[in-house]
């Protein structure tokens, strides 16, 4: 049996090494127990064996690394280690590698084979991938925002990394390499997350097909009148049998529960880039088979007590082979009347938006009404929407919608008041119908305001429509 060597570091002076020098531990394991290494400038310290980063009872390990520190088995550390430095921390395993997850400025992955990292990981500087995997499993990289990441098709991180960064109105970013590249005409974006997950489980599926090993998604601070161009970026082996020649966008608002298809401006198979114009608003996308058509796809369907009546709506991204929906009513979930029929626009990808109204509901005193939507194809078959739920009698109410344009800074103001803590959506509707914008909003108690970006709007008579799930209100107003 292999005896196993420890080389313990009692002292920051037993391990402060010269510039323009070398040291190699060939112990099977170096123990660095509570104390504190540091790596000078221009300085290769090489660990052939595993290195443990412990605590002494009191003191955390610390590593000053302004050299290269290169390990070619796990590297194990406590949760309080410090590190740092200035250069170069080199994974070099030939193999599987377990890597401590904590603030590196440069992380190299090298040497080929799967390097896993233990827990949620910071890149000051420079994340290179230049031979093998780094898989971060269950937790995640993040890049700082003005970090890099270089990796190829072969070589790169799978699993979830992600950036921050402030985003002006008119640059172009590529978030560090990411591959979801964006630059906005419009609203200015402001402060910005980028999430990228590939790998195993990053597959989202739509319908009975599914899209490729790769889903970005994406958060602005400011999310409307963005009027963003995307570059969508993948590697072929992501591709999950889809042909490049087939490929087109897909997004979701609901985290990858419904989606439906974006379509592209541009699409280039010998750079494995997809592009898109002229986006108002973000959320998660995918990528996945043009060929292979989504079946009709709610945005919204709304049900809220308008006075007497009930009022529903719902909204569309897309419908193939729809003939019509039916708007059902029940007191029990368990039995269910017809309220009214809409006629669908059979196979679209443009947003449409339905109304119907359930008359003089009062007369059922204190119930709550249950809706439904019932989509028909024209081949007889039937899919049923989400629930919702409407008291007659209800607690929670908005209590006033105010609506004004302001001509100085091309925006409309909103100032919404309620009783209670409400999830709502508000739309900004033009005369022909056309959902312009739409916003999910959190209501407080008392008073919440926000703004539209008109930029870009012709002046004209516009719609303001709030709605939750107890009630809807809408707005005249005018952009002069």
């Amino acid at each position: 049996m292999m005896k196993t060597t420890k080389i313990l570091i009692r002292s920051w002076s037993l391990l402060s090494l010269c510039l323009l020098s070398s040291i190699i531990g060939h112990a099977q394991l170096m123990t660095n127990k509570g104390d504190t290494i540091s790596i000078k400038n221009n300085t290769l310290m090489s660990v052939k064996g595993g290195f443990n980063n412990i605590d002494n009872g009191h003191l955390s390990p610390c590593m000053i690394n302004n050299g290269i520190l290169r390990v070619d088995s796990n590297w194990d550390a406590v949760n309080d280690m410090i590190y740092l430095g200035m250069d170069t921390f080199m994974a070099s395993g030939n193999g599987k590698q377990n890597l401590a997850g904590l603030t590196y400025y440069n992380l190299m992955i090298t040497n080929g084979g799967i390097k896993t990292i233990s827990r949620k990981t910071y890149i000051k500087n420079k994340l290179i991938v230049s031979n093998g995997n780094l898989n971060t499993g269950s937790d995640s990289v993040q890049l700082d925002s003005a970090a890099t990441l270089a990796e190829d098709s072969n070589n790169n991180v799978q699993g979830q990394i992600y950036m921050k960064k402030y985003l002006a109105k008119g640059v172009s970013y590529n978030f560090g390499n990411l591959g979801f590249d964006f630059i906005a005409h419009g609203g200015i974006p402001g402060m910005t997350s980028v999430v990228r997950v590939t790998g195993s489980g990053s597959t989202q599926h739509y319908s009975s097909m599914s899209g490729i090993a790769r889903y970005f998604d994406v958060h602005p601070a400011n999310d409307r009148g963005l009027n963003a161009d995307i570059t969508f970026h993948y590697y072929p082996g992501e591709l999950n049998g889809i042909a490049e020649s087939d490929l087109t966008l897909f997004r979701s608002e609901d985290n990858g529960v419904k989606w439906f298809a974006a379509k592209y401006t541009s699409r280039s198979a010998s750079s494995h880039t997809i592009g898109h114009t002229a986006i108002d608003s973000f959320s998660r996308w995918t990528l996945g088979s043009n060929s292979s058509p989504l079946p009709v796809t709610l945005i919204s369907f709304n049900a809220a007590l308008a006075g007497q009546n009930v009022a529903i709506n719902w909204a569309t991204a897309s419908e193939e082979n729809n003939d019509h929906f039916d708007v059902e009513r029940s007191f029990d979930v368990k039995d269910w009347n017809l309220v009214q029929r809409e006629s669908g626009y059979g196979t679209t990808q443009e947003m449409h938006n339905y109304a119907a109204m359930d008359y003089n509901v009062t007369e059922y005193n204190d119930k709550v009404l249950y809706y439904r939507l019932k989509q028909v194809d024209y081949n007889g078959k039937m899919s049923y929407s989400d629930i919702r739920a409407v008291k007659l009698n209800p607690s929670i109410a908005i209590d006033d919608l105010k609506t004004w344009f302001d001509k100085d800074e091309n925006k409309i103001f909103i100032n919404i008041t309620s009783s209670e803590e409400l999830e709502s959506r508000v739309f900004l509707i033009d005369m022909n119908g056309n959902t312009i914008t739409q916003q999910k909003i959190n209501v407080n108690k008392v008073l919440t305001q926000l703004s539209l970006n008109m930029d870009g709007l012709a002046k004209g008579i516009y719609i303001i429509n709030y709605s939750n799930e107890n009630t809807t209100k809408s707005k005249k107003i005018v952009k002069y």
